[in-house]
């Protein structure tokens, strides 16, 4: 199965084609299906029509989580033929960034709001816990958004093993290596309002190397884990 949307999991590797595909939209979140590679892809179902969902991610367990603008998260057990919402715990509901993965061996996920703040769930999707070391850090005070209402947020999530990566639109390129009890800031840039973080790859085979799309900036590049 691949998961399409903007904030959530994109990046995806498997033995052969995907028959299955769910993709978050300004109008519910879609399943599409084809019964064979050659073939198109067929709308097989919509769910929670009329909610903006701009990021899809799953649990290492096969749960799914959607992310939605001013609705909080819906989850799915069953490869999405159903949802519902769960937003226990959750403190912020304008939600643009979601990741799920195996983080220092512990099947999580965590969604990102406007403003940035950054929440984890540890039990398969049921609740929530808000990080708030994220925003401990010197730079937090200036992120910032250009438009209305100028809050800065959680742009891209990245889980890599014993790592968490936080990218901040505008102001922050975050890592933890404490399950989130506290954050370092990079620092890609002195002026946190050049830190106009979109989108952050790791090197699979070589974990230190890593990519950051920066606005206005262009691709940025590390060989030390973010360091310099």
């Amino acid at each position: 199965m691949i998961l399409l949307s903007n904030g959530g999991s994109n990046v995806f590797r498997q033995d052969g084609p995907a028959d299955r595909l769910i993709v978050g939209t300004a109008d519910g979140l879609f399943t599409l299906t084809r019964s064979n590679p050659d073939r198109g892809w067929r709308v097989a179902h919509q769910a929670m029509v009329g909610a903006h969902f701009g990021a899809v991610t799953q649990f290492a367990s096969g749960t799914l989580i959607a992310a939605s603008h001013g609705l909080g998260v819906a989850r799915s057990t069953n490869g999405g033929e159903s949802w519902e919402w769960s937003n226990d715990g959750l403190t912020h509901f304008d939600l643009w960034a979601a990741r799920g993965g195996m983080l220092q061996g512990r099947d999580v996920a965590l969604v990102g709001s406007m403003p940035a703040y950054l929440m984890m769930n540890t039990d398969d999707g049921r609740s929530w816990s808000e990080l708030p070391a994220m925003r401990q850090v010197a730079s937090t005070g200036a992120w910032t958004f250009p438009p209305p209402p100028r809050l800065g947020h959680v742009k891209d999530i990245v889980i890599d093993g014993d790592r968490l990566f936080v990218g901040i639109e505008i102001g922050a390129l975050l890592v933890s290596d404490d399950f989130g009890r506290s954050f370092k800031d990079l620092r890609i840039d002195p002026d946190p309002t050049e830190c106009d973080v979109h989108h952050i790859l790791i090197d699979p085979s070589e974990p230190q190397r890593m990519l950051a799309a920066v606005g206005l900036v262009g691709i940025m590049r590390s060989a030390d884990g973010g360091t310099t």
